[in-house]
């Protein structure tokens, strides 16, 4: 009989969308705009997310808290049973209020300043050593000629080339 009880439940939310095609379509652009959160938070979960990822998921959130609106308006006691109604706008607001959505494609600051007193300690160093270490890279530029390059694995490396150690212009130190 829990079983029969289910399957009636089930065919009741299945008549609703039948009946009400507009709640349907509107449904259906909200589920376009959510991202894979099963793949998203594996990797929240072992700490391997992006701030573009973790931005996603906000707006997969968000989504979902307007799907459950949208249920909740039209009343249905077979949504009645959908649970943790303010979760996801919780969820929704702490992540937007982190994240600068400006600066998440430009991959620089989309952390907004005083989330953390710690953090914004940490940016003044990083932005004081980054002035510091463009200006090393001209004076050395000017000085040997060389050619500074930068990847995400070794940093800043030099481009020494072979007319550079011909001539033996590179410097001891």
């Amino acid at each position: 009989m829990k079983n029969k009880k289910k399957i009636l439940i089930r065919y009741k939310i299945i008549n609703f969308f039948i009946k009400n095609k507009f709640i349907s379509k509107k449904i259906l652009i909200y589920l376009k705009k959510i991202f894979d959160l099963e793949r998203l938070f594996s990797k929240l979960l072992i700490y391997n997310i992006n701030i573009k990822e973790l931005y996603n998921i906000a707006i997969s959130i968000k989504y979902f808290y307007f799907i459950y609106k949208l249920l909740n308006n039209n009343i249905n006691n077979n949504f009645k049973k959908i649970k943790y109604k303010y979760l996801y706008k919780k969820i929704f607001l702490k992540i937007n209020k982190i994240i600068n959505k400006n600066n998440i494609l430009k991959n620089i600051n989309y952390i907004k300043k005083n989330v953390s007193n710690e953090l914004d300690i940490i940016k003044k160093k990083y932005y004081k050593y980054k002035k510091k270490l463009k200006k090393y890279i001209i004076l050395e530029k000017k000085k040997y000629n060389f050619n500074f390059s930068f990847n995400n694995f070794l940093g800043y490396y030099i481009n020494i080339s072979k007319f550079q150690k011909k001539k033996k212009k590179i410097p001891k130190n």
